[in-house]
């Protein structure tokens, strides 16, 4: 859906509102990658929606992001910075909330307009987090390509083994 995207084109616009009902028929919700990149998007679809921007430090974001996406660290706050003046741009007045996952329950719950639940604030988004995460994303390439080369290794041995060279 992303691919060649945005598109002025209105069947495009119709066939991509089409997309994102049924992929979100549902859910009361979506976050980070792919959605930031379609907010006009879903706000088409769903033109009352609360748009919540979580707020990073730029620096400390970039760094993550050189681990996880491989950007560079003038891209990665350009990309922030950059999303940050977009939304402000897109989100109609009164729909776009900024939240500090280091303040906590109590501002997220009054944006969403509920009460703060007696739980801990999960913190899965630390840098040591996002390290693991891509170390295990890695992990996981590698074993694929290296089943890959593998299966390429026994079928060359066995095209040489019996073919008459």
């Amino acid at each position: 859906m992303l691919t060649n995207w945005p598109s002025s084109a209105t069947r495009d616009k119709v066939i991509v509102s089409c997309i994102i009902k049924q992929q979100l028929d549902g859910y009361v919700g979506a976050t980070d990658v792919p959605v930031h990149r379609i907010v006009e998007e879903l706000l088409d679809v769903s033109p009352n929606s609360k748009v919540i921007c979580t707020l990073h430090d730029p620096k400390l974001w970039a760094k993550s992001m050189q681990v996880i996406a491989g950007y560079g660290r003038g891209t990665a706050i350009e990309h922030h910075d950059g999303h940050i003046e977009y939304l402000e741009r897109v989100v109609p007045e009164g729909q776009l909330s900024f939240f500090d996952v280091k303040d906590g329950w109590e501002p997220l719950c009054k944006i969403l307009g509920k009460e703060v639940p007696d739980l801990p604030f999960p913190r899965a988004n630390d840098s040591k987090a996002m390290e693991e995460l891509a170390q295990k994303i890695v992990v996981k390439r590698l074993k694929r390509w290296g089943v890959i080369v593998a299966g390429l290794a026994v079928g060359i041995a066995l095209f040489l083994r019996t073919s008459p060279i």
